[in-house]
Protein backbone atom coordinates (compact mmCIF):
# COMPACT_ATOMS: atom_id res chain seq x y z
CA UNK A 1 0.00 0.00 0.00
CA UNK A 2 2.64 2.22 0.94
CA UNK A 3 4.73 1.21 -2.20
CA UNK A 4 1.75 1.95 -3.96
CA UNK A 5 1.17 5.56 -2.63
CA UNK A 6 5.26 6.48 -3.28
CA UNK A 7 4.46 5.48 -7.23
CA UNK A 8 1.78 7.89 -7.52
CA UNK A 9 3.65 10.86 -5.46
CA UNK A 10 7.04 10.52 -7.80
CA UNK A 11 4.91 10.60 -10.69
CA UNK A 12 2.57 13.62 -9.87
CA UNK A 13 5.98 15.67 -9.04
CA UNK A 14 7.43 14.59 -12.31
CA UNK A 15 4.60 15.51 -14.08
CA UNK A 16 4.74 18.80 -12.08
CA UNK A 17 8.86 18.99 -13.17
CA UNK A 18 8.11 18.37 -17.31
CA UNK A 19 4.90 21.16 -16.98
CA UNK A 20 7.14 23.70 -15.58
CA UNK A 21 10.11 23.24 -17.42
CA UNK A 22 8.53 22.46 -21.05
CA UNK A 23 5.41 24.36 -20.77
CA UNK A 24 6.30 27.06 -17.72
CA UNK A 25 3.68 29.37 -18.71
CA UNK A 26 0.82 26.88 -18.66
CA UNK A 27 1.69 25.97 -14.81
CA UNK A 28 2.59 29.64 -13.90
CA UNK A 29 -0.60 31.15 -15.40
CA UNK A 30 -3.18 28.55 -16.12
CA UNK A 31 -6.17 31.21 -15.96
CA UNK A 32 -4.50 33.55 -18.44
CA UNK A 33 -3.75 30.72 -20.75
CA UNK A 34 -7.22 29.54 -20.32
CA UNK A 35 -8.58 32.55 -21.40
CA UNK A 36 -6.23 32.78 -24.18
CA UNK A 37 -7.34 29.89 -25.89
CA UNK A 38 -10.90 30.86 -25.37
CA UNK A 39 -10.14 33.79 -27.39
CA UNK A 40 -8.80 32.03 -30.16
CA UNK A 41 -11.31 29.68 -30.50
CA UNK A 42 -14.34 32.11 -31.09
CA UNK A 43 -12.59 34.42 -33.31
CA UNK A 44 -12.59 33.93 -37.03
CA UNK A 45 -9.82 32.90 -39.01
CA UNK A 46 -8.08 35.38 -41.19
CA UNK A 47 -9.11 34.16 -44.69
CA UNK A 48 -12.73 33.21 -43.38
CA UNK A 49 -15.96 34.50 -45.06
CA UNK A 50 -18.80 36.02 -43.19
CA UNK A 51 -21.89 35.30 -44.43
CA UNK A 52 -24.87 37.07 -42.54
CA UNK A 53 -28.05 35.13 -41.99
CA UNK A 54 -30.87 35.82 -44.16
CA UNK A 55 -33.73 37.44 -42.39
CA UNK A 56 -37.83 37.45 -43.50
CA UNK A 57 -39.11 41.08 -43.99
CA UNK A 58 -42.62 41.61 -43.75
CA UNK A 59 -44.45 44.17 -45.75
CA UNK A 60 -47.57 44.96 -43.85
CA UNK A 61 -50.27 47.32 -44.71
CA UNK A 62 -52.73 49.27 -43.57
CA UNK A 63 -55.81 48.07 -42.51
CA UNK A 64 -59.36 48.80 -42.45
CA UNK A 65 -62.23 48.80 -40.03
CA UNK A 66 -62.33 44.40 -41.06
CA UNK A 67 -59.04 43.76 -39.93
CA UNK A 68 -56.73 41.66 -41.33
CA UNK A 69 -58.36 38.79 -43.68
CA UNK A 70 -56.09 35.43 -42.67
CA UNK A 71 -57.42 33.88 -46.09
CA UNK A 72 -55.82 36.80 -48.28
CA UNK A 73 -52.96 35.85 -50.24
CA UNK A 74 -49.61 37.10 -49.37
CA UNK A 75 -46.91 37.13 -51.65
CA UNK A 76 -43.27 36.18 -51.14
CA UNK A 77 -40.75 37.66 -52.65
CA UNK A 78 -37.42 35.51 -52.79
CA UNK A 79 -34.57 37.67 -54.26
CA UNK A 80 -32.03 37.44 -57.00
CA UNK A 81 -28.46 37.05 -56.26
CA UNK A 82 -26.36 40.01 -54.29
CA UNK A 83 -30.15 41.91 -54.11
CA UNK A 84 -31.08 44.40 -51.21
CA UNK A 85 -34.15 44.47 -49.10
CA UNK A 86 -34.18 48.13 -50.61
CA UNK A 87 -34.64 46.79 -54.10
CA UNK A 88 -37.05 44.29 -53.52
CA UNK A 89 -39.08 46.77 -51.56
CA UNK A 90 -39.87 48.68 -55.03
CA UNK A 91 -41.33 45.22 -56.52
CA UNK A 92 -43.23 44.75 -52.99
CA UNK A 93 -45.45 47.95 -53.24
CA UNK A 94 -46.66 46.54 -56.59
CA UNK A 95 -48.61 44.33 -54.32
CA UNK A 96 -48.88 46.51 -50.62
CA UNK A 97 -50.37 49.31 -53.01
CA UNK A 98 -53.27 46.54 -54.09
CA UNK A 99 -53.88 45.72 -50.17
CA UNK A 100 -51.91 42.46 -50.23
CA UNK A 101 -48.98 41.63 -47.58
CA UNK A 102 -45.70 40.38 -48.46
CA UNK A 103 -42.25 38.80 -47.16
CA UNK A 104 -38.97 39.46 -48.39
CA UNK A 105 -35.98 37.26 -48.30
CA UNK A 106 -33.04 37.18 -50.15
CA UNK A 107 -30.60 33.95 -49.85
CA UNK A 108 -26.57 34.62 -49.46
CA UNK A 109 -23.70 33.00 -51.59
CA UNK A 110 -25.38 32.03 -55.22
CA UNK A 111 -24.28 28.29 -56.68
CA UNK A 112 -25.07 27.09 -59.42
CA UNK A 113 -25.79 23.74 -58.59
CA UNK A 114 -28.69 22.01 -56.66
CA UNK A 115 -28.71 23.75 -52.95
CA UNK A 116 -29.53 21.90 -49.73
CA UNK A 117 -32.24 22.69 -47.19
CA UNK A 118 -30.34 25.67 -45.50
CA UNK A 119 -32.37 28.78 -46.92
CA UNK A 120 -35.72 26.50 -46.62
CA UNK A 121 -35.03 26.35 -43.31
CA UNK A 122 -35.06 30.41 -42.42
CA UNK A 123 -38.30 30.06 -45.01
CA UNK A 124 -40.07 27.49 -42.78
CA UNK A 125 -41.93 29.75 -40.05
CA UNK A 126 -44.07 31.85 -42.49
CA UNK A 127 -44.86 28.12 -43.74
CA UNK A 128 -45.32 26.81 -40.55
CA UNK A 129 -47.44 29.78 -39.33
CA UNK A 130 -45.43 29.73 -35.89
CA UNK A 131 -43.45 31.78 -34.04
CA UNK A 132 -39.86 31.71 -34.40
CA UNK A 133 -36.41 33.85 -34.15
CA UNK A 134 -37.17 35.41 -37.60
CA UNK A 135 -40.25 36.53 -36.08
CA UNK A 136 -43.90 35.68 -35.61
CA UNK A 137 -45.92 34.22 -38.03
CA UNK A 138 -48.98 33.05 -36.71
CA UNK A 139 -50.93 35.42 -38.63
CA UNK A 140 -49.99 33.89 -42.18
CA UNK A 141 -50.89 30.01 -41.36
CA UNK A 142 -53.68 30.13 -43.13
CA UNK A 143 -52.70 32.93 -45.91
CA UNK A 144 -52.22 31.06 -49.26
CA UNK A 145 -49.18 32.26 -50.88
CA UNK A 146 -47.90 32.96 -54.37
CA UNK A 147 -44.15 32.97 -54.90
CA UNK A 148 -42.51 36.00 -56.91
CA UNK A 149 -38.89 34.25 -57.87
CA UNK A 150 -36.41 36.77 -59.32
CA UNK A 151 -33.56 35.03 -61.54
CA UNK A 152 -31.88 31.83 -60.01
CA UNK A 153 -31.23 32.94 -56.78
CA UNK A 154 -34.93 32.80 -56.09
CA UNK A 155 -35.29 29.50 -58.50
CA UNK A 156 -32.29 28.53 -55.72
CA UNK A 157 -34.00 29.75 -52.57
CA UNK A 158 -37.40 27.65 -53.72
CA UNK A 159 -35.74 24.37 -54.33
CA UNK A 160 -34.10 24.74 -50.88
CA UNK A 161 -37.60 25.23 -49.28
CA UNK A 162 -38.87 21.89 -51.37
CA UNK A 163 -35.25 20.01 -49.71
CA UNK A 164 -36.09 21.13 -46.52
CA UNK A 165 -40.16 19.94 -46.85
CA UNK A 166 -38.46 16.71 -47.93
CA UNK A 167 -36.14 16.40 -44.78
CA UNK A 168 -38.79 17.07 -42.63
CA UNK A 169 -41.34 15.11 -44.08
CA UNK A 170 -43.50 17.91 -44.61
CA UNK A 171 -44.03 17.91 -48.35
CA UNK A 172 -47.66 19.06 -47.50
CA UNK A 173 -46.48 22.78 -46.86
CA UNK A 174 -45.54 22.84 -50.58
CA UNK A 175 -49.26 22.90 -50.79
CA UNK A 176 -49.66 26.80 -49.35
CA UNK A 177 -48.06 27.93 -52.80
CA UNK A 178 -51.13 28.57 -54.75
CA UNK A 179 -49.19 30.38 -57.58
CA UNK A 180 -45.55 31.23 -58.86
CA UNK A 181 -44.42 34.58 -60.71
CA UNK A 182 -40.88 33.45 -62.30
CA UNK A 183 -38.85 37.06 -63.26
CA UNK A 184 -36.43 36.37 -65.89
CA UNK A 185 -35.81 32.31 -65.52
CA UNK A 186 -35.75 29.34 -65.06
CA UNK A 187 -33.36 29.32 -67.24
CA UNK A 188 -29.59 27.78 -68.54
CA UNK A 189 -27.21 30.29 -67.97
CA UNK A 190 -23.53 30.69 -69.59
CA UNK A 191 -21.05 29.13 -67.39
CA UNK A 192 -19.09 32.83 -67.37
CA UNK A 193 -22.16 34.78 -66.29
CA UNK A 194 -23.03 32.45 -63.60
CA UNK A 195 -19.58 31.85 -62.48
CA UNK A 196 -19.94 36.20 -62.03
CA UNK A 197 -23.20 35.42 -60.42
CA UNK A 198 -21.54 33.03 -57.85
CA UNK A 199 -18.45 35.17 -57.12
CA UNK A 200 -20.09 38.54 -56.78
CA UNK A 201 -22.84 37.09 -53.91
CA UNK A 202 -20.07 35.52 -52.18
CA UNK A 203 -19.10 37.97 -49.22
CA UNK A 204 -14.97 38.76 -49.24
CA UNK A 205 -12.61 36.51 -47.46
CA UNK A 206 -11.71 39.28 -44.91
CA UNK A 207 -7.74 38.63 -45.01
CA UNK A 208 -7.60 38.74 -48.42
CA UNK A 209 -9.83 42.15 -48.59
CA UNK A 210 -7.45 44.09 -46.63
CA UNK A 211 -4.47 43.41 -48.30
CA UNK A 212 -5.18 41.95 -51.90
CA UNK A 213 -7.37 43.61 -53.41
CA UNK A 214 -10.75 45.66 -52.61
CA UNK A 215 -12.49 43.77 -55.42
CA UNK A 216 -13.02 40.34 -55.68
CA UNK A 217 -10.04 38.19 -56.67
CA UNK A 218 -9.42 36.82 -60.33
CA UNK A 219 -8.52 33.46 -58.50
CA UNK A 220 -11.87 33.14 -56.98
CA UNK A 221 -13.66 34.05 -60.09
CA UNK A 222 -11.59 31.42 -62.44
CA UNK A 223 -12.54 28.88 -59.30
CA UNK A 224 -16.31 29.41 -60.28
CA UNK A 225 -15.88 29.72 -63.78
CA UNK A 226 -14.11 26.02 -63.80
CA UNK A 227 -16.43 24.27 -61.36
CA UNK A 228 -19.98 25.53 -63.29
CA UNK A 229 -17.45 24.19 -66.86
CA UNK A 230 -17.20 21.20 -65.21
CA UNK A 231 -21.10 20.82 -64.05
CA UNK A 232 -22.26 21.63 -68.06
CA UNK A 233 -20.06 18.76 -69.38
CA UNK A 234 -21.57 16.61 -66.39
CA UNK A 235 -25.07 17.34 -67.77
CA UNK A 236 -24.34 17.07 -71.26
CA UNK A 237 -22.56 13.21 -70.67
CA UNK A 238 -24.35 12.49 -68.01
CA UNK A 239 -28.88 13.02 -68.33
CA UNK A 240 -29.43 11.19 -65.44
CA UNK A 241 -27.24 13.50 -63.47
CA UNK A 242 -29.21 16.55 -64.57
CA UNK A 243 -30.90 17.00 -61.65
CA UNK A 244 -28.79 16.74 -59.32
CA UNK A 245 -26.17 19.25 -60.44
CA UNK A 246 -29.05 21.58 -62.68
CA UNK A 247 -31.07 23.58 -60.77
CA UNK A 248 -33.58 24.43 -64.12
CA UNK A 249 -33.97 20.31 -64.17
CA UNK A 250 -34.83 20.10 -60.92
CA UNK A 251 -37.38 22.45 -60.78
CA UNK A 252 -38.45 21.60 -64.60
CA UNK A 253 -38.87 17.44 -62.79
CA UNK A 254 -40.63 18.77 -59.76
CA UNK A 255 -43.96 17.24 -59.73
CA UNK A 256 -45.24 19.91 -57.26
CA UNK A 257 -45.14 23.16 -58.94
CA UNK A 258 -48.31 25.14 -58.57
CA UNK A 259 -50.81 24.89 -61.01
CA UNK A 260 -51.06 29.02 -61.39
CA UNK A 261 -47.84 30.21 -63.04
CA UNK A 262 -46.53 33.71 -64.75
CA UNK A 263 -43.47 34.12 -66.74
CA UNK A 264 -41.83 37.38 -67.32
CA UNK A 265 -39.19 37.73 -70.21
CA UNK A 266 -37.82 39.37 -72.77
CA UNK A 267 -36.44 37.54 -76.28
CA UNK A 268 -33.51 40.11 -75.98
CA UNK A 269 -32.13 39.30 -72.30
CA UNK A 270 -28.40 38.89 -73.31
CA UNK A 271 -27.80 37.33 -70.39
CA UNK A 272 -29.77 34.02 -70.36
CA UNK A 273 -31.63 32.36 -73.74
CA UNK A 274 -35.17 32.65 -73.67
CA UNK A 275 -35.93 29.56 -75.07
CA UNK A 276 -34.51 27.69 -72.44
CA UNK A 277 -37.52 29.51 -70.49
CA UNK A 278 -40.02 28.77 -73.37
CA UNK A 279 -39.11 25.26 -73.40
CA UNK A 280 -39.34 25.49 -69.63
CA UNK A 281 -43.17 26.95 -69.60
CA UNK A 282 -44.55 24.47 -72.82
CA UNK A 283 -43.48 21.67 -70.64
CA UNK A 284 -45.56 23.03 -67.74
CA UNK A 285 -48.33 23.41 -70.38
CA UNK A 286 -48.12 19.65 -71.45
CA UNK A 287 -48.81 18.84 -67.47
CA UNK A 288 -51.79 20.59 -67.45
CA UNK A 289 -50.59 24.17 -65.74
CA UNK A 290 -52.27 27.34 -66.09
CA UNK A 291 -50.00 29.18 -67.70
CA UNK A 292 -49.51 33.13 -68.38
CA UNK A 293 -46.48 34.38 -70.10
CA UNK A 294 -45.83 38.26 -70.88
CA UNK A 295 -42.75 38.79 -73.24
CA UNK A 296 -41.45 42.62 -72.99
CA UNK A 297 -39.48 44.14 -75.69
CA UNK A 298 -36.12 45.75 -76.01
CA UNK A 299 -35.73 45.04 -72.46
CA UNK A 300 -32.15 43.92 -71.02
CA UNK A 301 -31.73 41.04 -67.88
CA UNK A 302 -33.21 42.97 -65.03
CA UNK A 303 -34.65 46.07 -66.81
CA UNK A 304 -38.42 44.56 -67.03
CA UNK A 305 -40.18 46.18 -64.55
CA UNK A 306 -37.64 49.30 -65.07
CA UNK A 307 -38.70 49.77 -68.87
CA UNK A 308 -42.33 48.73 -68.93
CA UNK A 309 -44.00 49.32 -65.36
CA UNK A 310 -47.12 49.28 -66.59
CA UNK A 311 -47.41 46.40 -68.05
CA UNK A 312 -45.39 44.53 -65.03
CA UNK A 313 -47.39 45.80 -62.89
CA UNK A 314 -50.92 45.47 -64.45
CA UNK A 315 -49.30 41.89 -65.06
CA UNK A 316 -48.65 40.68 -61.45
CA UNK A 317 -51.55 42.24 -60.01
CA UNK A 318 -54.17 40.50 -62.24
CA UNK A 319 -52.52 37.31 -62.00
CA UNK A 320 -52.30 37.51 -57.99
CA UNK A 321 -56.17 38.48 -58.28
CA UNK A 322 -57.05 35.66 -60.44
CA UNK A 323 -55.58 33.39 -57.60
CA UNK A 324 -57.56 35.07 -54.79
CA UNK A 325 -60.53 34.27 -56.82
CA UNK A 326 -60.17 31.08 -57.96
CA UNK A 327 -61.80 28.36 -55.47
CA UNK A 328 -58.60 26.32 -55.52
Amino acid sequence: MNKSISLITVASSLRQRLLSTVFPSISKNSRSCCAFLGSVQQSRLFFSRHVYEPRLLVSDVVQGDEGLDPLKPVILLLGWAGAEHSELAKYSAIYTDQGYRTVSFIAPCYHYTTPNARNGFYLSPLFRGIYAKPGNFESFAKCPLICHVFSMNGVRTLISLYRWTEAEQMTHLRRRIKGIIFDRRPALGQPKDEAQDDNGSVPYQEGFRELLLRDHTFLDLSSSLFGNLQAHSMIALCPWLRPHLSMYYYLRESPDLPDHQLYLYSKDDKLISYKYVKRFLEHQKELGRDVTEVVFANTEHVRHFFSHPEQYRSACVEFVQKIEKSPT
